[in-house]
């Protein structure tokens, strides 16, 4: 089953995104971006979910180093605010 790391510092958009994805992915969550880049790099997930407001590397820090790295430079990432201000 492909899996997908969500990625929120907000546990009410963590358990709606696992609700909605869990039928059809592997659903496993981090709550920081120091959190998430320990997962990606253990699990390589299918998909990350990305908030871009959190503790830690922002979203877009995480995003930022995904794509510098050879190894995760193509990963399929979702970048996800609940903020109506431009990121």
């Amino acid at each position: 089953m492909p899996s997908v790391l969500v990625v929120d510092d907000e546990q009410f958009i963590v358990r709606l995104l696992r609700l909605t994805l869990q039928n059809a992915y592997d659903v496993f969550h981090a709550h920081d971006g120091s959190e998430a880049l320990k997962l990606i790099r253990e699990h390589q997930p299918d998909l990350v979910i990305l908030d871009v407001y959190m503790p830690g590397p922002s979203g877009l820090e995480v995003l930022s180093l995904l794509r510098q790295s050879e190894e995760f430079r193509r990963m399929r990432v979702i970048v996800l605010t609940g903020s109506a201000e431009q990121a």
